[in-house]
């Protein structure tokens, strides 16, 4: 897996940032740019090929599935790996995720390995 790959974490919340940010330099991720809303995380991603996305979906002026539909919608972007990570665990959230577009999602509180679980089977080899 390429840990070389630009990552964008959003997030309202600083903690889970600075939580996401610390597992993934222990998965050898050097190159992690952040966001606290979506319009800031899509302002980014307008100048910055990212190769993996992980955002929350709760947020104020643009949620995580706006975000997805947003991102997709820049054809450098479209493909992107993208990552949600909600406190919504329902099944009608999970599902309303899918029929938005959301491949990989992962419900708060999670753990270290959890994530890392999930960064290996999106970008497809053991770190």
């Amino acid at each position: 897996m390429n840990t070389d790959i630009t990552v964008l974490v959003v997030d309202d919340d600083w903690h889970i940032i600075e939580n996401i940010k610390h597992h993934l330099k222990k998965m050898g991720f050097t190159n992690i740019k952040t966001a606290d809303t979506g319009a800031n995380a899509l302002q980014q991603a307008l100048v910055v090929n990212f190769g993996l996305v992980l955002s929350d979906w709760n947020m104020p002026d643009m949620d995580g599935l706006e975000l997805l539909q947003n991102i997709r919608a820049i054809p450098s972007l479209e493909s992107t790996p993208f990552l949600m990570i909600t406190s919504n665990s329902d099944k009608q959230s999970v599902i309303n995720a899918i029929k938005g577009g959301v491949e990989y999602y992962i419900v708060k509180p999670f753990e270290g390995k959890t994530l890392r679980s999930k960064i290996e089977e999106i970008l497809g080899s053991q770190i």
